[in-house]
């Protein structure tokens, strides 16, 4: 009967555990665990839409949202193209932000400042577009008509709203003045009524969908066209290694001035395991403030359940719990049987023993195929569990060794909690 209970249980449990702790790349299980794994991936997209930035024979290199300026030749820091408006062309404006030179703004494209926009007397009217000149010397075009902005006290070209209908192909200046409910929008070169654009996919590289409208930018790397990466924070695709540490290899950080990554950490999480961050270099670790600071199957005499690290003098050191550790790292619990191969299926004999917590025992594992993968024994724990949905955690008292996860059984002879591995994983019976 107890064998019968037993391997009900493991494959009820196991099915589910023993994908999450044996695979690499398998999705969380029940109970609390910890795992290693690396992955790569990669996807590359093309938008077959049209985007709505100047054509590609004409656009200067100055109205591009992409960042040409790789630094100094000597020193490698970042050199501003501009400081000043006097630094660039007539028909530039500069961008000190970025320390870039843009062209100035046409009349109704989007603007903050009169600087952005065309001649000297081209102004940013209140509603967030260029307006243009008008007098004596020079007339509007047709839809627009020549006002004065009592806001600026100036004589500006603005759109004239009589002068459209909203329809596809009508003329426009801003969304306002295109049909809405037919999903249109005023295209930002032409200047009429189109349909705009849905997602990312409907633009260039470099581009993405804002509000309908194809504009430069990005937001992940795939948004940038080959050789560039996307800085997030700024919405833009720069030449270089990296828009962010995350572009970096593990221990490099990115220089956003030049877009390269370099040696460097902010935190441990930037390091290898077995490294930690002092002053923003990653380190051998001294010690351990936890298990998950060890290698696999190994646990830590220390368990810091502060958020403020240890020094160095008051942290743990890692051991092998099926031992009685060594000289240097003493195991603070009798040694334990975990994932020790064994024969006492039934449990008549006690081959896998007991502890402090209550009775080991010997159980046949199985994948979530049924297929059979040994006996082993499964070693009783006082872990913290995942308990019934309503329940939250179940808070133990010690932790499973690295690399096992903790589950729990409700009822029967086996009730308690149990660290459980993928046995046949060779770390697991070193």
């Amino acid at each position: 009967m107890k064998k019968a209970l037993l391997i009900t249980f493991i494959l009820t449990v196991f099915a589910i555990s023993f994908v999450a702790c044996g695979s690499d790349d398998g999705e969380a299980g029940e109970g609390e665990g910890e795992g290693e794994g690396e992955g790569e991936g990669e996807g590359e997209g093309e938008g077959e839409g049209e985007g709505e930035g100047e054509p590609d024979g004409d656009k200067e290199d100055g109205d591009s949202n992409i960042i040409w300026n790789d630094g100094d030749e000597d020193t490698d820091e970042w050199v501003p193209q501009c400081t000043t408006d006097s630094g660039c062309l007539a028909d530039e404006y500069c961008d000190v932000e970025l320390g870039k030179c843009k062209m100035r703004k046409r009349l109704c494209e989007p603007c903050t400042t009169h600087k952005e926009c065309g001649r000297d007397n081209d102004l940013c009217l209140p509603s967030g577009v260029c307006g243009h000149y008008c007098g004596p010397d020079y007339t509007c075009d047709a839809a627009y008509k020549c006002e004065l902005v009592p806001e600026l006290s100036a004589n500006q070209c603005v759109f004239d709203e009589k002068s459209t209908t909203g329809a596809q192909g009508e003329p426009c200046c801003t969304d306002d003045h295109c049909d809405a409910d037919a999903e249109l929008v005023c295209n930002l070169i032409t200047h009429v009524c189109a349909p705009g654009c849905k997602s990312n996919y409907d633009c260039r590289l470099s581009e993405i969908c804002k509000a309908g409208h194809c504009l430069p930018g990005c937001e992940s790397n795939t948004d940038c066209v080959p050789g560039q990466v996307c800085v997030v924070s700024k919405g833009l695709c720069v030449e270089g290694d990296c828009g962010s540490k995350y572009d970096c290899p593990i221990e490099y950080l990115c220089n956003t001035d030049t877009f390269k990554c370099y040696p460097g950490c902010e935190d441990d999480k930037d390091c290898y395991a077995y490294n930690e961050c002092l002053g923003s270099e990653c380190e051998e670790r001294v010690g351990c403030e936890g298990t998950y600071q060890c290698g696999i199957a190994e646990m830590c005499t220390e368990e810091n359940q502060t958020a403020d690290p240890l020094p160095p003098e008051e942290r743990g050191c890692c051991y092998n719990p099926k031992t009685e550790g060594t000289a240097e790292c003493k195991n603070p619990y009798a040694a334990q049987k975990f994932c020790d191969v064994c024969t006492d299926t039934d449990n008549s004999q006690g081959e896998c023993e007991s502890n402090q917590f209550g009775d080991n025992f010997c159980v046949s594992l199985q994948d979530k195929d049924e297929n059979p993968l040994g006996d082993f024994c499964l070693i009783h724990w006082d872990c913290t569990s995942a308990a019934n949905e309503d329940q939250g955690m179940d808070v133990g008292t010690v932790e499973c060794p690295r690399g096992y996860t903790c589950i729990k059984q409700e009822d029967g002879e086996m009730a308690g909690k149990y660290c459980l591995g993928d046995c046949t994983r060779p770390e697991f019976q070193n």
